[in-house]
């Protein structure tokens, strides 16, 4: 784990030199997602510089929103959600600016900053 990683936060610098830069990936064992910084909406067709939070994430057994209904796959486990923006008014974790998180059956099992 250790070694993917220090290659997941390299590659996380490198794309933040070029912008913001948030992104899950997936090795089919560990899901890996990179918060950076976002443009929010600040309305009437507005938006930000981006800025922090890039992503937040949220563990829980059930969501539901307009259009999206999400069930883990057994009642006593739970899932993991990862989005730029909150889905549902509380609940969520917002990720530090340059923060490399890894979870893997459900928990988070590392968290580390890529200074980006």
């Amino acid at each position: 784990l250790a070694e993917r990683i220090a290659v997941i936060a390299e590659t996380a610098r490198d794309l933040a030199r070029l912008g913001p830069a948030n992104f899950l990936y997936s090795d089919g064992e560990t899901l890996f997602a990179h918060a950076h910084r976002r443009s929010w909406d600040e309305g009437g067709g507005r938006f930000s510089a981006p800025r922090p939070p890039g992503l937040s994430y949220s563990r829980r057994q059930e969501i539901a929103v307009a259009g999206l209904r999400a069930v883990a796959p057994h009642e006593d486990t739970e899932a993991i959600y990862v989005a730029s923006v909150p889905l549902t008014e509380s609940g969520w974790t917002p990720l530090p600016e340059s923060t490399l998180i890894a979870f893997d059956g459900g928990r988070v099992v590392a968290e580390v900053g890529t200074g980006g």
